[in-house]
């Protein structure tokens, strides 16, 4: 019988091969090409930008912009009457300012503390949303008075 013969080099993947030599060669240029293609970038030369000319704005349009961004911008701070116990689905928070709230959203958070004081802000999408000071927990709310 035939001995089999091996190969004289075995094929570990420490070993550099005609495919690792290629890959290389290619990042190499691609990595030249890059850098020739930045160079170029930069030193190209843009056209200036113009500034477009300011519009004069009747005073009512501008009054009911102003208006809308003092909307958005709006918060309250205010203390819960009588003992704030957090809330249930449906609670009905009464502020020491005189202002009446309802929650909006589901969900439920009991509170045993003393702290009342609670912050009311918009969120991006325009609507209320009221948050417990001491804990940070925040829920939807309605203004209903």
């Amino acid at each position: 019988m035939a001995a089999k013969t091996l190969p004289l080099e075995p094929n570990l993947p420490w070993v550099e091969n005609a495919e690792d030599r290629l890959f290389r060669r290619m990042v190499i240029a691609l990595v030249i090409l890059f850098i020739i293609m930045g160079i170029i970038v930069n030193r190209m030369t843009l056209p200036e930008v113009q500034q477009k000319k300011l519009v004069d704005v009747s005073p009512r349009l501008a009054k009911l912009i102003l208006e809308k961004k003092k909307e958005q911008d709006f918060e309250l701070e205010a203390n819960v009457l009588p003992t704030f116990r957090g809330w249930t689905g449906r609670t009905v928070f009464e502020l020491d300012n005189g202002q009446v709230w309802r929650q909006r959203q589901a969900g439920t958070m009991t509170y045993s503390g003393s702290d009342a004081t609670v912050t009311i802000t918009r969120n991006w999408l325009g609507k209320y949303v009221l948050e417990h000071q001491e804990t940070g927990r925040a829920i939807g709310v309605k203004r209903i008075d």
